[in-house]
């Protein structure tokens, strides 16, 4: 399921050479355009969330432009809720709604609107306004980034209701972060809203504003001059009743944050890591080789990469040999996590502790403790033993065979995620040293997502769902309905238990009941490897802390650090220029 965050998929481009023994393919290194910005200084914020070739007047919040991709309209427009991705079990902040309260059965949400809130315009933000904005998203699938299954919504009061098809628990923040626009909007894009560019950004309720004039280049953020505060900083439950729910938080001052806030076009992470080394960039949001080298040493620079889902090994569960179990055990025991957490990462993405697959420390406190760890250590002599188990005979070439088929195996990911292709090929090493005829194929990234979607691999690397919801984890591993989308299920797993196990989860309506749920997914998870858990994404966050001080760290992880769409927000709402 698409969400409405902006998962960067092309963040992975090298920034230095990078040597791996066995490593294959050439790197790819994007030059376009370079920063036309001449420096932070005073209270402007300069970030950047993605390289791009082009930014345009195109600030249209439900589409995925530019613009968006950069982390621009989600300071412009606001969203009903905000999620701390790094705690996911933690509550959510109340943004343009104080709390929220769910209908029988999970099949509609009741917002309660803030009174008060203005638009840039001077405006006043109506619950008729946010009930439009669900009505139209739900109305036009191409606007719905979020894939929520909105039937219906309304107003009264400050109440907005939000109706739905089906039980929707385990989508809350795909629905609490919907783009909250104007009434402008809608009238201005007319019959097209998924085409609309929304060049003026007019109409917004957030912290900032777009500068007056922009065509093109550098985007320029001002504040905005009726923005109504903020959340006070502590996260909220849902209502318990009515009354206790149209009661707003105090709000909070808008006074010491960046005075503007500017994306400058940057064609390459090669450039970025180079304007963050000058300090002419103040945050951004890549994994780039060369950080410890030289952006660390530099006064003021700090980097915080928050575990936000898990990278897996994606084995094809319908070709040989990797649809076999003893396999896929063979590969897990294999493969040294520390290894491809230190060399292939940077150190920048721990090794994969949990054998549930769920992301730690976000989703501790539901993993059972019937669940056993992986040894981050590769044990080659246990590979070994569970394939002689299995009847594999080792060959006088080194390689295991059965009945007359060599193990071989392809790995493959795109040679431009040059972590990615470290970990494939330090991997490949592994396992051609516990018997398997392994190589490491680099491709281009369109090749690479379209051989998944359709099937034709063997062992891929890939990144989890980011989610609140360890529901939305699973359900992009193990959902059969998702093989062939692009969206999740690229090992085309078609276990029936697992659908209905995934069915009954969505349905839970609490902690306990959720606990409960997940167990008999963990265990499968666990000891059949649909997946082979490797290593904890990160949400990729340089800064510097000589600009702003209240960035996130591990000890305040108030938020995941990245600039990304639509939890930067959050973060600049905390920030403080340095004196």
């Amino acid at each position: 399921m698409t969400r409405w965050f902006t998962d960067k998929k092309l963040r992975r481009v090298a920034a230095s050479t990078l040597m791996v023994a066995g490593l294959g393919g050439g790197m790819l290194a994007g030059i376009f355009a370079s920063a036309t910005t001449s420096g932070a200084t005073g209270s402007t914020l300069v970030m950047e969330s993605s390289p791009e070739s082009a930014l345009t007047a195109n600030f249209n919040p439900y589409i995925s432009s530019s613009e968006t991709q950069v982390g621009a309209t989600s300071l412009i427009y606001e969203s009903v809720l905000q999620f701390d991705i790094a705690q996911p079990t933690v509550p959510p902040y109340g943004f343009i709604a104080s709390t929220y309260k769910w209908g029988s059965g999970g099949t509609s949400i009741m917002f309660a609107i803030r009174p008060g809130i203005k638009y840039s315009d001077g405006s006043t933000l109506t619950a008729a306004d946010v009930a439009k904005c669900y009505s139209e998203v739900g109305a036009n699938a191409a606007i719905n980034g979020g894939g929520v299954a909105i039937t219906s919504a309304t107003s009264a009061g400050n109440v907005v209701t939000v109706n739905f098809s089906s039980a929707q628990y385990t989508n809350l923040q795909n629905i609490g972060t919907v783009p909250i626009v104007g009434p402008k909007f809608w009238t201005d894009a007319g019959s097209s809203p998924a085409t609309y560019a929304d060049a003026g950004a007019i109409a917004g309720t957030g912290p900032y504003m777009l500068q007056a004039g922009y065509s093109s280049g550098t985007i320029t953020l001002v504040q905005n001059p009726n923005y109504w505060g903020g959340p006070q900083w502590t996260t909220k439950a849902p209502w318990v009743t009515p009354a206790t729910a149209a009661a707003p938080d105090p709000v909070g001052t808008f006074t010491s944050g960046p005075t503007e806030v500017q994306f400058p076009q940057i064609g390459s992470n090669t450039s970025v890591l180079s304007l963050l080394d000058n300090n002419t960039l103040d945050w951004a949001g890549n994994f780039i080789t060369g950080l410890s080298s030289t952006f660390l040493k530099g006064t003021g620079h700090a980097v915080w990469f928050a575990p936000v889902n898990t990278v897996t090994m994606w084995p094809n569960l319908t070709v040989f040999p990797t649809n076999m179990l003893a396999v896929r055990e063979a590969i897990s025991l294999a493969v040294n996590r520390n290894t491809l957490s230190f060399v292939g990462e940077s150190g920048f993405e721990p090794p994969a502790t949990s054998m549930s697959g769920l992301t730690e420390p976000g989703f501790s406190s539901l993993v059972s403790s019937k669940i056993g760890n992986f040894n981050d250590n590769a044990s080659i002599k246990a590979a070994k033993a569970v394939l002689v188990k299995a009847g594999w005979k080792m060959g006088q070439n080194g390689y295991f065979n059965l009945k007359g088929k060599e193990l071989s195996l392809n790995l493959g990911d795109p040679s431009a995620y040059t972590d990615y292709a470290s970990d494939c090929a330090l991997a490949a090493d592994e396992l051609r040293a516990a018997g398997f005829n392994a190589t490491f194929i680099g491709q281009t990234p369109q090749a690479w997502g379209q051989a998944m979607q359709v099937g034709h691999f063997q062992l891929d690397i890939h990144w989890g769902a980011s989610s609140i919801s360890a529901y939305q984890v699973y359900n992009n591993w193990l959902n059969s309905k998702l093989i062939g989308t692009g969206g999740g299920d690229f090992e085309r797993s078609r276990n029936a238990a697992m659908q209905t196990d995934l069915t009954t989860l969505a349905g839970a309506t609490t902690v306990k009941a959720q606990k409960a749920d997940l167990l008999p997914i963990e265990q499968y998870v666990a000891a059949n490897l649909p997946v082979i858990p490797i290593l904890y994404g990160a949400s990729f966050d340089e800064y510097n802390t000589g600009a702003f001080s209240g960035w996130p760290t591990s000890t305040n992880a108030y938020e995941s650090g990245s600039p990304n769409t639509p939890t930067n927000e959050v973060i600049v709402l905390h920030l403080t220029a340095a004196s």
